[in-house]
């Protein structure tokens, strides 16, 4: 069971189509609708099990995890590919408003998803086991 985060499009989506290829349950995670249940519908009609999910990495890490275990009962792998706001000039031109998008989306978003899945995960039940 995989979430992979910003795949309705780009990088993201062919990592999505990959790891169903290779058979894995895939919870296709987009803040676009359209582009997450479109990844996710390609992924069906190939034959694989995908659920489209819109919530943000950044305020719903917790209910992404949610959404893998509820469809599909366990998780294995968290692909951060989500990001918004890259650069869109030089150093000098991007704003702080700009700077904040991007490292609310790639830096805490990708922090939160690791937060949110690290329970669930068969390395922090091993560890919790050892420990």
């Amino acid at each position: 069971v995989a979430i992979v985060t910003g795949a309705g499009r780009g990088l993201g989506r062919e990592h999505a189509l990959l790891l169903a290829r290779r058979g894995a349950s895939v919870i296709v995670n987009d803040v676009a609708p359209e582009h997450a249940e479109h990844t996710a519908a390609d992924i069906r009609d190939e034959g694989g099990r995908a659920v489209a999910s819109t919530a943000s990495v950044v305020d719903g890490a917790d209910r992404i995890v949610s959404e893998a275990l509820e469809a599909f009962g366990d998780l294995h792998i968290v692909l951060n590919n989500a990001g918004r706001g890259g650069p869109t000039g030089s150093f000098t031109d991007t704003t702080d408003e700009r700077t904040d998008v991007i490292v609310e989306s790639h830096l805490l978003g990708t922090w939160r998803m690791c937060r949110a899945a690290w329970p669930h995960t068969h390395c922090a039940r091993d560890h919790t086991r050892q420990g």
